[in-house]
Protein backbone atom coordinates (compact mmCIF):
# COMPACT_ATOMS: atom_id res chain seq x y z
CA UNK A 1 0.00 0.00 0.00
CA UNK A 2 1.34 2.83 -1.63
CA UNK A 3 2.41 6.19 1.27
CA UNK A 4 3.14 9.94 1.25
CA UNK A 5 5.30 9.60 4.40
CA UNK A 6 8.84 9.03 4.06
CA UNK A 7 10.87 5.89 5.31
CA UNK A 8 14.10 6.16 7.33
CA UNK A 9 15.68 3.22 8.30
CA UNK A 10 17.96 2.88 10.70
CA UNK A 11 20.07 0.22 12.90
CA UNK A 12 19.33 -0.18 16.57
CA UNK A 13 21.32 -2.42 18.97
CA UNK A 14 19.57 -5.33 20.90
CA UNK A 15 19.02 -3.30 23.96
CA UNK A 16 16.94 -0.15 21.71
CA UNK A 17 15.35 -3.12 19.89
CA UNK A 18 14.11 -4.69 23.24
CA UNK A 19 13.04 -1.43 24.92
CA UNK A 20 11.06 -0.11 21.87
CA UNK A 21 9.46 -3.48 21.51
CA UNK A 22 8.55 -3.37 24.85
CA UNK A 23 7.09 0.03 24.49
CA UNK A 24 5.28 -1.04 21.64
CA UNK A 25 3.60 -3.97 23.25
CA UNK A 26 2.78 -1.88 26.53
CA UNK A 27 1.28 0.53 24.50
CA UNK A 28 -0.47 -1.57 22.30
CA UNK A 29 1.33 0.46 19.19
CA UNK A 30 3.84 -0.70 15.93
CA UNK A 31 7.55 -0.48 16.65
CA UNK A 32 7.94 2.02 13.73
CA UNK A 33 5.09 4.04 15.37
CA UNK A 34 6.52 4.19 18.80
CA UNK A 35 9.77 4.71 16.93
CA UNK A 36 8.74 7.73 14.88
CA UNK A 37 7.29 9.43 18.35
CA UNK A 38 10.23 8.77 20.33
CA UNK A 39 12.05 10.75 17.50
CA UNK A 40 9.35 13.64 17.78
CA UNK A 41 9.80 13.62 21.11
CA UNK A 42 13.66 13.91 20.89
CA UNK A 43 13.33 16.68 18.33
CA UNK A 44 11.43 18.83 20.88
CA UNK A 45 13.46 18.33 23.27
CA UNK A 46 16.42 19.54 20.89
CA UNK A 47 14.56 22.26 19.87
CA UNK A 48 13.63 23.75 23.50
CA UNK A 49 17.39 23.52 24.33
CA UNK A 50 18.24 25.75 21.42
CA UNK A 51 15.50 27.69 22.18
CA UNK A 52 16.99 27.89 26.04
CA UNK A 53 20.41 29.07 24.57
CA UNK A 54 18.77 31.70 22.89
CA UNK A 55 17.08 33.16 25.99
CA UNK A 56 20.29 32.34 28.10
CA UNK A 57 22.25 34.92 25.42
CA UNK A 58 19.39 37.16 25.48
CA UNK A 59 19.23 37.62 29.81
CA UNK A 60 22.77 38.40 29.87
CA UNK A 61 22.70 41.80 27.93
CA UNK A 62 21.09 44.78 30.26
CA UNK A 63 17.94 45.54 28.90
CA UNK A 64 15.10 46.65 30.76
CA UNK A 65 12.26 44.65 31.25
CA UNK A 66 8.79 45.32 31.22
CA UNK A 67 6.14 44.04 33.34
CA UNK A 68 3.42 42.29 31.60
CA UNK A 69 0.85 44.06 33.21
CA UNK A 70 2.81 47.45 31.48
CA UNK A 71 2.49 45.97 28.04
CA UNK A 72 -0.34 46.49 25.76
CA UNK A 73 -1.84 43.72 24.51
CA UNK A 74 -4.20 43.78 21.59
Amino acid sequence: MPTIKKRLNITLDRDMERDINLLAKHQKQPMAAVGANLLREALELQEDLAWNRIVEERMKKKVKFIPNSDALWK
